[in-house]
């Protein structure tokens, strides 16, 4: 009788232990995909002129900015995400840096708002998510707004989203609310004003963890939309129908368990002490995928920052905690105290360069003997850094990428 309770108990926690661990694995589910990397911290230094052959620096000017979030070129002229002395958010600006107008104004007006989102422009249109629960459309070619698409209830916690087309939206979320909302991904159709697909279903006990420093989760190039969100198995393509996989990220001893990851965490900084604690990668983020090259960014072990890089060329993937740009500063530093990547397109990357950045630097080549070879090398560098001062515009560095 023993013998046969001892089998029938180790029969019942075999099964529900893997019935648990399918339950998890719905909030993170396999991917299949065509490419596969495997993403491993490695203490390396990234040489720049490995990735880049050029730059070109751009000073914003005729407006005071702070807060540069993002930028993205448009026919000769810049479209800029900063915080202005009046609050508002969203600038035009010509080749040359110079300000040409706000186009979306702090306020509550009809076309103005309280909070930007996220934005993004495809073929002529500008797209902007903002607090009001409103998608608003403008046409940058006619220089005025198009429509202002109010969302649903569940909209409230939108926080990114990407045009698919015939009027249809994908829109993601990773917190529920009231209105409903168990998933993360959800297709829109704007024109009968109803959701039409949802994908991954959300843990609502992880979700303050979920949405750690999150940018960029749904983002577009040539045609397509991607969808990547800390913790997952890797790269999703998202069209009207069907969510698949583009780029899985293999398992390996620094993927973060199922148990451990979805473990309800008392709170935030619970979460991030026991990340700190583990041998695992957390917080991997902020994908910027140009024509050849994938960067985000993640943290391994007690705050630990790192870039990694993915070389679509060969498949490869590599990562780095420090950085050598011996094309633009002429120094070697943690990546941790490097510039801010602040956009991609095609195969140009944009940074932010602040002026205490810039400083540090300069001020370490005069120390070193240094200042006057770089001042050679890099003139044009010298002669905007003479002109700045703790209160002047970030610097936007536009890197043109190897192909």
């Amino acid at each position: 009788m023993m013998r046969y309770l001892l089998f029938t108990f180790l029969i019942v926690f075999l099964f529900g232990s893997c019935a648990e661990k399918d339950a998890l694995s719905q909030y993170r589910p396999e991917i299949e995909a065509p490419h596969e990397v495997e993403i491993i911290p490695e203490d390396e230094t990234l040489v720049l002129s490995d990735l880049v052959d050029g730059y070109e620096l751009i000073e914003p000017k005729g407006i005071i900015l702070s807060s540069l979030l993002q930028i993205e070129a448009y026919d000769f002229l810049w479209i800029v995400q900063a915080t202005s002395i009046d609050k508002d958010v969203l600038h035009l600006l010509d080749a040359e840096g110079n300000f040409i107008k706000t186009l979306l104004k702090n306020g509550q007006g009809p076309n103005e708002t309280t909070g930007l989102l996220t934005w993004k422009v495809i073929d002529d249109i500008l797209y902007m998510l903002v607090w009001e629960d409103r998608l608003l459309r403008y046409s940058l070619k006619e220089g005025k707004y198009l429509e202002s698409i109010p969302l649903p209830a569940m909209g409230i916690s939108f926080t990114d989203f990407a045009v698919l087309g015939h009027g249809k939206y994908a829109f993601y979320h990773s917190r529920p609310n009231p209105e409903g909302g168990d998933y993360k991904l959800y297709v829109y159709d704007s024109n009968k004003g109803e959701m039409e697909q949802a994908w991954i279903p959300l843990y609502a006990k992880a979700d303050d963890y979920f949405s750690i420093g999150q940018t960029n989760v749904l983002y577009q190039r040539e045609g397509k939309c991607y969808f990547y969100e800390t913790f997952q198995r890797g790269i999703y393509e998202v069209g009207e129908d069907d969510l698949k996989g583009y780029i899985s990220f293999k398992d390996n001893e620094y993927t973060m368990p199922d148990g451990e990851l979805f473990s309800d965490y008392p709170s935030v900084m619970e979460f991030i002490d026991h990340c700190k604690q583990s041998s695992y990668i957390w917080v991997h983020r902020s994908i910027h995928e140009s024509r050849r090259f994938i960067l985000s960014k993640f943290m391994y072990k007690d705050g630990l920052f790192h870039w990694n890089v993915i070389d679509k060329n060969r498949w490869t993937s590599r990562s780095y905690t420090k950085i050598k740009d011996d094309v633009l500063l002429d120094a070697e530093m943690p990546l941790l105290e490097y510039m801010y990547q602040i956009g991609v397109q095609q195969d140009v990357r944009y940074f932010r360069l602040p002026y205490d950045l810039l400083q540090k630097v300069m001020e370490q080549k005069e120390a070193n003997g240094e200042l006057d070879a770089y001042a050679r090398k890099h003139p044009d560098v010298m002669e905007l850094y003479k002109t700045m001062n703790e209160d002047s515009n970030d610097l936007i560095v536009v890197f043109h990428e190897k192909q």
